[in-house]
């Protein structure tokens, strides 16, 4: 209010019975400030208007700041990912911390926005393991986030499974001295799962079949091969399972 004093004359009954000036001004639907001239109206300790008396000035420079409210939503949170992982991998899942936010601004921006925020790209181009990163939200403008402006955002990232048949000649150990074995069929296949690129890496002799015949004696008999395999591969079947070996006397 400008100014903020005004002198009251008149009548001392009248004056008197003054206790306050006021400037009555409407603000039914203002969006915005408002500032405009208002008349002053002397009024007694029960808000009844006083007459006869003078204001000096009659009349004030109101100016009522008016601010919109801001609107608040909870939104989810929806992570972007660039690029494509290595040849053999896969993404197995993906988990956002917080998984919601809140963001607020006016209401009619806010109205306007979808349940979901994105977040900044994440980029797992070529990834062979978990991507872990924090990231900020692609926020519209006149919007901010209530609370941690980022979120940690967990790629995990799978090698693909898969299978394959390898072809193997049997490693005979544990022989006594003095016999020799001939074992039927001499080469298995052997079934074999585990990750893509560990399948794609195997060399010869990563594979072993291995037929144990220690404290074997003379005659044939029905033998289980072993089969050691890299770590991280897993054997699925021997095809036969079981081999016979004739053990003779050697020569």
């Amino acid at each position: 209010v400008t100014p903020s004093e005004a002198k009251v004359s008149g009548p001392a009954s009248m004056v008197d019975q003054v206790s306050e000036l006021v400037a009555e001004i409407y603000l039914g639907g203002a969006k915005e400030t408002v500032e405009r001239p208002v008349d002053l109206s002397a009024r007694n300790e029960e808000g009844q208007a006083v007459g006869w008396v003078n204001i000096d000035p009659p009349e004030v420079e109101v100016r009522v700041p008016i601010e919109q409210r801001l609107g608040y939503k909870e939104v989810a949170v929806r992570p972007i990912l660039e690029g494509e992982v290595a040849a053999g991998y896969r993404i197995s899942n993906v988990s956002v911390e917080p998984s919601n936010t809140t963001i607020l601004g006016s209401p009619l921006i806010i109205e306007g926005i979808p349940g979901s925020l994105e977040t900044a790209p994440i980029d797992v181009n070529e990834a062979s393991a978990d991507v872990v990163e924090r990231v900020t939200l692609i926020l519209p403008q006149g919007v901010t986030v209530l609370g941690e402006q980022s979120v940690l955002v967990n790629v995990s990232v799978t090698a693909i499974e898969s299978s394959l048949t390898v072809q193997q000649e049997l490693l005979i150990q544990g022989l006594q001295p003095g016999l020799s074995a001939t074992p039927s069929p001499e080469v298995v296949d052997v079934i074999l799962s585990g990750p893509v690129p560990k399948l794609d890496a195997l060399k010869p002799g990563d594979v072993q079949v291995i037929l144990d015949l220690y404290e074997l004696q003379r005659g044939t008999h029905k033998i289980t091969p072993e089969v050691v395999v890299p770590e991280g591969l897993k054997v699925e079947s021997i095809l036969p399972d079981t081999i016979e070996v004739r053990a003779n006397s050697g020569l």
